[in-house]
């Protein structure tokens, strides 16, 4: 109004200017202020809900207070609200608070967060989970990965739906006078953003869909960097969830009020774990309701969301609520559902009303409040990239790893693959988002995407250890994939992130890293140029738990095979189908070998075993344990107290001790811990080092070793589940969670932390593939070459694809 007065008045200075006995600039005001009073609007009456929706909604009100008094965990004192205070969450109500007074906007703009469509990624359902996780790490719709089968194009159709069945969430909405088409998530947002004072009083609102040229890849590069921009610079980001639903508006205020008490840490830390424990039922279901909307699957949500600050709003309905108050909430779930140790499988509530639907699982509710944490870590990291005074720090200093780069894409979809990396380039330093090549173009694939960034790193690292976070488990098209190329969109495993990224030491301090990118001339695979020097070759390794336990089941499937008959057929079947299952669920975690088949099932691979020296490099029996609890304790397997594993014997059981058993029995374990401590002992109990087996080392069951003494083993499962063990031909032995094979050889890369398992490519001569970084004590810090006058001219040029 202000602005429309003064383009009104501009002319009169100059037609005043010859009247001597005029104060201009008085009569100026003098108009303004008359001409504003006549033009003011009476905001109470624009505000006024009016008496019967205010009863209706007083109603509401009564029954909120209500619900969350009986969610509410006992002993924290909450902000009673009154029924005004409680009013200002609905949209209607200007975003200062004051319904006489809207939010200052200076000619800015809200930035809008929502899904393109609210349909759920399409899935094998959950007895395929492991197919459909390897589906997503390949980068292929279910669509694409299904035309790759023998699968007929109708089956493909009943699995994914029909190209072109969406056309009931699409809608028309029309700009400048024209109408566009748009998704129907999209339009219910706009028309909700309407009903905010702010927008309806003029401020505009970003939307990428309708502010981009989505069919214009050019543009679309070079927008797609420009997003951190957009949303940091937004008045405010609005992220539109949906319309009301299963008590959401409940939830959502519930995790509000916890927010505003965040303050009371202290307070809130005792209670915690008792509130999880203690959760209502229909509360968890309500929450895992709306925690599993496909808007938090959305990968541009995290970025979107962190980039916000303390200016994002979560509208669902017609409420509004604070994400500061909704990720402090989440941080409070988190922790307590981490303690709490429940059953993941446990059952909260049907899914549907009918009799034969699934059911919502304390896992589905974990799952929601893991991705609460994600987007508050999220927010976190980018306010400390924002709150550097450092220039030089924000720009140049780019971090070994980072979890939020695996979490991220490994968590979320995407319709088109690659803006799983897009999607977080601007959560990313800037030094090395700006070296990723952002290409929509249809010949860039994921692969290439992937690529990218993986060079853009090593760039702007000068250091080799992203390579460590090789790519673990099988996807389509894995052996195609670049060895030294990490897949950001396979599962997330914090062993194997730990693995690579806390390696507590430098195996090649002081080479500077010299690596370059070509191409193979033959195959045109991508090729990692670098300098190395091979130290080592692996004599015998073990198998993993998991590569047994799938053998040992595939034996019992040709058992039951050869014991069908016409009688037990149909019961046979079914125990097949279930190994089968279990079979492929185990070997998804792994990338399979080339000689898996041909692999022995005694769990020792020595076939083509290289020479080897008589004795181990650590002195004495003691300093071989010692090296060996080293290796376990970098898989997460330790004991509490600083205790070795190796000072128990290997039958020791909870049953010795009624503490002890209380101790280590746990209700999310079907097996005590101590026992599945002493699978992992026992797997191991023939390996062969230097002619003493493995249990050789573990005292006799006769020793007098206390029970109570023991203390509780901490065990990470998918640790003790994939780790190799190995011994190497000049002595040392090894740890490793990826594949390894005798013949192996043990390189120090210049620029890589860790020492490095590569083998001959079959694919050229001259050219290696990497197994993965190695944990082998006594090669860890350097001590290769501590001992050599001229370091550079022991390292050569290796070529790895």
């Amino acid at each position: 109004m202000d602005q429309i007065l003064a383009y009104l008045l501009q002319d009169i200075p100059r037609m005043r200017a010859e009247d001597g006995e005029t104060d201009t600039g008085a009569l100026v005001d003098r108009l303004a202020n008359n001409l504003g009073s006549l033009l003011s609007v009476d905001k109470e009456t624009v505000h006024d809900i009016g008496q019967e929706r205010k009863d209706a909604l007083r109603n509401m009100y009564e029954a909120s207070k209500q619900k969350l008094a009986k969610w509410y965990p006992e002993g924290i004192q909450f902000r009673s609200k009154s029924f005004e205070d409680w009013l200002r969450s609905w949209i209607w109500t200007p975003l200062s608070g004051d319904p006489n007074h809207l939010e200052q906007q200076s000619l800015g703009y809200f930035a809008l967060s929502y899904v393109w469509r609210d349909q759920a990624p399409v899935t094998l359902g959950t007895k395929n989970r492991e197919l459909d996780l390897m589906v997503a790490a390949s980068g292929l719709t279910m669509h694409q990965a299904l035309e790759r089968t023998n699968m007929s194009p109708e089956m493909i159709d009943e699995v994914c739906g029909q190209v072109g069945g969406l056309a009931g969430d699409s809608a028309e909405i029309i700009i400048d006078k024209a109408s566009v088409t748009v998704g129907k998530t999209l339009e219910l947002a706009l028309r909700t953003l309407r009903e905010i004072p702010e927008v309806a009083n003029g401020t505009r609102v970003w939307v990428d869909a309708i502010c981009i040229n989505q069919q214009d890849v050019e543009e679309k590069n070079v927008e797609v960097k420009r997003m951190g921009e957009i949303y940091r610079k937004a008045d405010r980001v609005v992220s539109y969830l949906g319309e009301e639903e299963d008590d959401s508006g409940h939830i959502l205020e519930f995790m509000d009020a916890i927010g505003e008490v965040m303050q009371q840490a202290k307070v809130l830390a005792p209670i915690t774990l008792g509130f999880i424990r203690d959760i209502q039922p229909d509360m968890a279901v309500s929450m895992a309701k709306l925690l599993l909307r496909t808007y938090f699957s959305r990968v541009w949500v995290v970025q979107e969301i962190a980039l916000s600050g303390g200016k994002g709003i979560a509208i669902c309905g017609a409420r509004r609520f604070s994400w500061t108050n909704i990720l402090r909430c989440g941080k409070i779930l988190n922790a307590g559902i981490a303690a709490a140790l429940w059953n993941f499988d446990m059952r909260l509530g049907p899914l549907g009303t009918g009799e034969d639907e699934d059911y919502f699982t304390v896992a589905d509710l974990k799952k929601g409040i893991t991705k609460l944490q994600m987007l508050r870590d999220a927010h976190i990291d980018s306010r400390r990239q924002e709150d550097k005074e450092d220039e030089f720090y924000k720009y140049h200093d780019v971090p070994r790893s980072n979890t939020l780069w695996f979490r991220i894409p490994s968590s979320n979809d995407a319709t088109d693959s690659r803006d799983l990396v897009y999607g977080m380039m601007n959560l990313l330093p800037k030094k090395l988002a700006n070296l990723i090549h952002v290409d929509y173009s249809s010949s860039n694939q994921f692969v290439d995407v992937m690529r990218s960034f993986s060079e853009a790193h090593i760039t702007s690292t000068q250091s080799l250890d992203w390579i460590l976070h090789r790519y673990y488990m099988p996807f389509i098209d894995h052996q195609a994939w670049p060895t030294w190329v990490p897949n950001l969109a396979q599962q997330f495993s914090s062993i194997h992130w730990e693995w690579a990224a806390i390696t507590g030491g430098s195996a090649c301090p002081n080479v500077q890293c010299d690596a370059s990118f070509a191409m193979a001339r033959n195959s045109k695979k991508p090729l990692l140029v670098c300098k190395g020097m091979r130290v080592d070759t692996v004599h015998t390794a073990t198998k993993n738990m998991v590569k047994d336990a799938a053998a040992k089941k595939k034996a019992m499937i040709q058992m039951l095979v050869n014991s069908i008959t016409a009688e037990n057929a149909q019961h046979v079947y079914s125990m097949i189908e279930e190994l089968q299952h279990s079979i492929r669920k185990q070997l998804s975690l792994i990338i399979p070998d080339d000689d898996d088949e041909a692999t022995p099932n005694t769990g020792i691979a020595t076939v083509g075993a290289s020479t080897s020296t008589s004795t181990h490099r650590y002195d004495n029996a003691e300093s071989l344990k010692a090296a060996l609890n080293h290796c376990f304790s970098t898989l997460q397997v330790k004991l509490e107290g600083g205790q070795n594993i190796f000072n128990f014997p290997l039958d020791i059981s909870p049953e010795d001790d009624t503490t002890l058993r209380q101790t280590l029995t746990s209700p999310e374990f079907r097996t005590p811990m101590v026992t599945i401590f002493n699978q992992f002992r026992e797997f191991f109990a023939d390996f062969n080092l230097w002619g003493m087996p493995f249990r050789d080392l573990f005292p006799p069951r006769a020793a007098e070793v206390s029970p109570s003494s023991f203390s509780p083993p901490n065990i990470d499962g998918n640790g003790i589940m994939l780790v190799h063990l190995f011994t190497t031909s000049d002595g040392y032995v090894g740890a490793s969670l990826g594949n390894v094979r005798a013949g192996d050889e043990v390189f120090l890369l210049a620029g890589c932390s860790m020492p490095v398992l590569l083998k001959k490519s079959r694919a050229a001569p001259g050219i290696y593939e990497l197994r993965g970084g190695v944990h082998i004590p006594g090669l860890m810090k350097g001590e290769k070459l501590s001992s050599k006058d001229r370091i550079q001219d022991d390292f050569e040029t290796i070529l790895i694809c």
